[in-house]
Protein backbone atom coordinates (compact mmCIF):
# COMPACT_ATOMS: atom_id res chain seq x y z
CA UNK A 1 0.00 0.00 0.00
CA UNK A 2 1.29 3.19 -0.86
CA UNK A 3 0.38 7.21 1.05
CA UNK A 4 0.54 10.33 -0.87
CA UNK A 5 2.76 13.21 0.10
CA UNK A 6 -0.65 14.71 1.54
CA UNK A 7 -1.43 11.62 3.09
CA UNK A 8 1.15 11.04 5.42
CA UNK A 9 1.23 15.15 6.02
CA UNK A 10 -2.16 14.77 6.90
CA UNK A 11 -1.27 11.41 9.43
CA UNK A 12 1.43 14.31 10.94
CA UNK A 13 -0.43 16.56 11.61
CA UNK A 14 -3.31 14.56 13.13
CA UNK A 15 -0.91 13.37 15.59
CA UNK A 16 0.87 16.35 16.28
CA UNK A 17 -2.50 18.01 16.94
CA UNK A 18 -3.49 15.01 19.65
CA UNK A 19 -0.13 15.43 21.09
CA UNK A 20 -0.88 19.31 21.88
CA UNK A 21 -4.10 18.77 23.13
CA UNK A 22 -2.71 16.05 25.40
CA UNK A 23 0.05 18.76 26.65
CA UNK A 24 -2.32 21.62 26.50
CA UNK A 25 -4.49 19.52 29.42
CA UNK A 26 -4.36 21.48 32.92
CA UNK A 27 -2.11 24.00 30.96
CA UNK A 28 -0.75 26.70 33.65
CA UNK A 29 0.30 28.86 30.59
CA UNK A 30 -3.08 30.19 29.21
CA UNK A 31 -1.32 33.41 28.53
CA UNK A 32 -0.26 32.31 25.28
CA UNK A 33 -2.02 31.14 21.98
CA UNK A 34 -1.03 27.82 20.63
CA UNK A 35 0.82 29.13 17.96
CA UNK A 36 3.01 30.86 20.66
CA UNK A 37 2.91 27.82 22.76
CA UNK A 38 4.42 25.96 19.98
CA UNK A 39 7.30 28.45 19.00
CA UNK A 40 8.30 28.40 22.75
CA UNK A 41 8.28 24.34 23.05
CA UNK A 42 10.69 24.29 19.72
CA UNK A 43 13.49 26.68 21.62
CA UNK A 44 12.32 24.19 25.29
CA UNK A 45 13.05 20.89 22.50
CA UNK A 46 16.90 22.39 21.59
CA UNK A 47 17.86 23.96 24.79
CA UNK A 48 16.93 21.14 27.73
CA UNK A 49 17.55 17.70 27.72
CA UNK A 50 14.66 16.62 30.62
CA UNK A 51 11.29 17.23 30.83
CA UNK A 52 11.79 19.13 34.64
CA UNK A 53 15.04 21.13 32.92
CA UNK A 54 12.28 22.06 29.64
CA UNK A 55 9.98 23.23 32.45
CA UNK A 56 12.37 25.09 34.35
CA UNK A 57 13.74 26.87 31.18
CA UNK A 58 10.31 27.15 29.98
CA UNK A 59 9.85 29.21 33.35
CA UNK A 60 12.87 31.25 32.74
CA UNK A 61 11.97 32.74 29.67
CA UNK A 62 8.88 33.67 30.51
CA UNK A 63 10.17 35.51 33.36
CA UNK A 64 12.49 37.51 30.11
CA UNK A 65 9.60 37.46 28.04
CA UNK A 66 7.35 39.63 30.96
CA UNK A 67 9.99 41.95 31.44
CA UNK A 68 10.81 42.38 28.13
CA UNK A 69 14.10 41.13 28.10
CA UNK A 70 15.66 38.88 25.03
CA UNK A 71 15.54 35.67 25.09
CA UNK A 72 19.31 35.45 24.14
CA UNK A 73 18.63 31.37 22.61
CA UNK A 74 21.59 30.06 21.14
CA UNK A 75 19.35 27.47 19.22
CA UNK A 76 17.90 29.68 17.90
CA UNK A 77 20.93 31.78 16.40
CA UNK A 78 21.82 28.28 15.13
CA UNK A 79 19.17 28.09 13.19
CA UNK A 80 19.30 31.67 11.36
CA UNK A 81 23.37 30.91 10.93
CA UNK A 82 22.49 28.06 9.40
CA UNK A 83 19.61 29.35 7.70
CA UNK A 84 22.14 30.58 5.50
CA UNK A 85 24.32 28.03 4.40
CA UNK A 86 24.99 25.28 2.45
CA UNK A 87 24.48 21.59 4.06
CA UNK A 88 27.72 21.59 4.68
CA UNK A 89 28.47 24.26 6.38
CA UNK A 90 24.80 22.92 8.32
CA UNK A 91 25.29 22.60 12.57
CA UNK A 92 28.50 24.45 13.18
CA UNK A 93 29.31 25.50 16.69
CA UNK A 94 28.12 29.15 17.06
CA UNK A 95 30.49 31.82 17.48
CA UNK A 96 30.57 35.57 19.26
CA UNK A 97 30.21 36.58 16.12
CA UNK A 98 27.33 34.64 15.02
CA UNK A 99 25.14 37.14 18.16
CA UNK A 100 25.24 39.29 15.68
CA UNK A 101 23.97 38.10 12.43
CA UNK A 102 20.74 40.08 11.28
CA UNK A 103 17.65 37.32 11.30
CA UNK A 104 14.08 37.67 13.09
CA UNK A 105 15.32 34.58 14.57
CA UNK A 106 18.47 36.06 16.67
CA UNK A 107 16.61 36.21 19.89
CA UNK A 108 20.29 38.25 21.39
CA UNK A 109 18.96 41.03 18.75
CA UNK A 110 15.47 40.89 18.76
CA UNK A 111 13.00 40.73 21.95
CA UNK A 112 10.18 38.34 21.93
CA UNK A 113 9.50 35.16 20.51
CA UNK A 114 11.04 34.27 17.03
CA UNK A 115 8.57 34.46 13.92
CA UNK A 116 8.04 30.72 14.11
CA UNK A 117 9.20 27.24 15.37
CA UNK A 118 12.90 26.40 14.54
CA UNK A 119 12.78 22.61 14.89
CA UNK A 120 9.52 20.71 15.30
CA UNK A 121 9.21 20.03 19.32
CA UNK A 122 8.57 16.84 20.91
CA UNK A 123 5.79 15.99 23.60
CA UNK A 124 7.73 17.08 26.75
CA UNK A 125 8.63 20.32 25.09
CA UNK A 126 5.41 20.98 24.46
CA UNK A 127 4.15 19.79 27.79
CA UNK A 128 7.08 22.12 29.39
CA UNK A 129 5.70 25.06 27.81
CA UNK A 130 2.51 24.94 28.86
CA UNK A 131 3.34 23.99 32.27
CA UNK A 132 6.68 25.66 33.10
CA UNK A 133 7.75 25.63 36.35
CA UNK A 134 8.10 28.91 38.07
CA UNK A 135 10.61 30.78 39.68
CA UNK A 136 12.56 34.22 39.91
CA UNK A 137 15.53 32.92 37.67
CA UNK A 138 16.38 34.60 34.61
CA UNK A 139 19.68 33.20 33.37
CA UNK A 140 20.39 29.01 32.86
CA UNK A 141 23.24 27.12 31.55
CA UNK A 142 24.26 23.48 31.02
CA UNK A 143 26.93 22.61 32.59
CA UNK A 144 30.22 20.75 31.32
CA UNK A 145 29.05 18.52 34.12
CA UNK A 146 25.65 18.01 31.91
CA UNK A 147 23.62 19.50 34.29
CA UNK A 148 21.48 22.68 34.18
CA UNK A 149 22.82 25.59 36.58
CA UNK A 150 20.19 28.51 37.15
CA UNK A 151 20.64 32.01 38.42
CA UNK A 152 18.25 35.20 39.39
CA UNK A 153 21.04 37.63 38.74
CA UNK A 154 23.76 38.47 35.81
CA UNK A 155 25.77 38.21 38.69
CA UNK A 156 24.83 35.00 39.92
CA UNK A 157 24.84 33.41 36.23
CA UNK A 158 28.54 34.87 35.81
CA UNK A 159 29.61 32.78 38.78
CA UNK A 160 28.35 29.78 37.04
CA UNK A 161 29.87 30.58 33.72
CA UNK A 162 33.01 30.56 35.46
CA UNK A 163 32.19 27.45 37.91
CA UNK A 164 30.53 25.64 35.40
CA UNK A 165 31.86 26.19 31.97
CA UNK A 166 35.35 25.91 32.19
Amino acid sequence: ESYTTSQVLAVIQKNFDKKLAEAKAGATNTQMSDQEIVILASLLEREGRSLKSKQEIAGVLLNRLEIGMALQIDASVQYAKDSKFTQKDYWQPISRTDLSIVSPYNTYLNPGLPPSPICSPGYNALYAAYHPIASDNLFYITGTDGLMHYAKTLDEHNQNIAKYLK
